[in-house]
């Protein structure tokens, strides 16, 4: 018997605020899919991020370790193929 894994969705938005969707309560934001998904998954309301910078927090993401230890530290550069990802 062949294991069922979950979907698994991510959303990265650059310059989007968690409060600036209508799934959290604002009421001028038109977010139709963003609100669907968010009424069918998870949210986590209370995450922190490891970096204010996109392209560090996602290296961090995809390797699970800090800035300091893959050498992204700003979006200009780029994570290096020797590093293990996920």
């Amino acid at each position: 018997m062949i294991e069922k894994r979950p979907n698994l969705v991510y959303l990265f938005a650059d310059q989007l605020r968690y409060q600036s969707c209508g799934f959290s309560g604002d009421p001028f934001a038109q977010t139709p899919n963003m609100d669907q998904l968010a009424s069918q998954g998870v949210n986590f309301v209370n995450a922190t991020s490891c970096s204010p910078v996109c392209a560090p927090y996602r290296a961090s993401l995809l390797t699970g370790k800090y800035q300091s230890s893959h050498g992204l530290v700003i979006n200009e550069l780029r994570l290096s193929p020797n590093h293990k990802c996920f």
